[in-house]
């Protein structure tokens, strides 16, 4: 009887210990990781998830060629994007939280993963701003300067995007219809030397983009420009594009 008793409270014993480790559910991760992880910071993060738990045997792929290791044999994977205004790269967050006993680990990164828009779900996003339409008026007269051939331009863009072909567009116009800059004196390094949306900045139907803009075009322009301006010249630099923080 004695031996009963105890094989009997060892089973019950065992009963609670596994009752206690039962699997934490995704919907309790959730939960950790909105009300308890990011606890006052929801106003200005996002937070994305994976619908399923990873296995350890897995790998997160990072836009940029790094990775992450799961740190558990199996993980409920949250992305948090710290700054969701800025351009990549820019400081973010990976939560791994263990399905088993609710544990969790944070990893900062700078890159989104490979997989972020077809593999996770948006749980909380920032409120962001309302639009406003700016009025266009096609027929509004530019009282611009007189042309002046002392002037001297260099735009450089590192990357082709629409939103940088936009803003090259606009200097160039902008030095061009207001400023008093000439075409033969504004110098535009673009990315490889080319766009997808087209070399004609000022839709005169003629290419406005001189060369690429890697590092030996950049610094070849500007030791030309140095033996060929004077003191009464001047000279206007323009960089835009979008590369990472290193």
């Amino acid at each position: 009887m004695k031996h009963f008793s105890k094989f009997f409270v060892v089973a019950i014993f065992l009963t609670i210990a596994g009752t206690a480790s039962a699997d934490f559910t995704s919907q309790q991760a959730t939960d950790l990781v909105l009300n308890q992880v990011l606890s006052g910071e929801l106003d200005h993060v996002d937070v994305f998830m994976i619908d399923n738990a990873v296995q350890d045997e897995d790998t997160i792929f990072l836009e940029n060629h790094d990775t992450i290791v799961l740190p558990y044999s199996s993980n409920c994977v949250f992305f948090v994007d710290d700054h969701p205004f800025a351009n990549w790269a820019h400081p973010c967050r990976f939560i791994f939280v263990d399905e088993s006993t609710g544990s969790y680990q944070a990893v900062n990164k700078n890159f989104f993963p490979v997989d972020w828009h077809s593999a996770y779900v948006t749980l909380s996003e920032m409120v962001r701003p309302t639009g406003v339409d700016l009025p266009v008026n096609p027929n509004q007269t530019i009282n611009g300067m007189d042309s002046n051939p002392n002037l001297y331009a260099v735009l450089i863009c590192g990357y082709d995007e629409l939103r940088f072909w936009n803003d090259i567009s606009a200097i160039y116009c902008t030095l061009l219809n207001v400023y008093g800059y000439t075409k033969e004196n504004i110098i535009v390094l673009y990315s490889d030397g080319t766009s997808f949306r087209g070399e004609d900045l000022d839709n005169d139907e003629i290419d406005d983009i001189d060369n690429n803009a890697d590092k030996w075009t950049v610094y070849s322009t500007f030791q030309d420009l140095s033996g060929q301006l004077g003191p009464e010249d001047g000279l206007f630099i323009y960089i835009d594009g979008h590369r990472g923080r290193d």
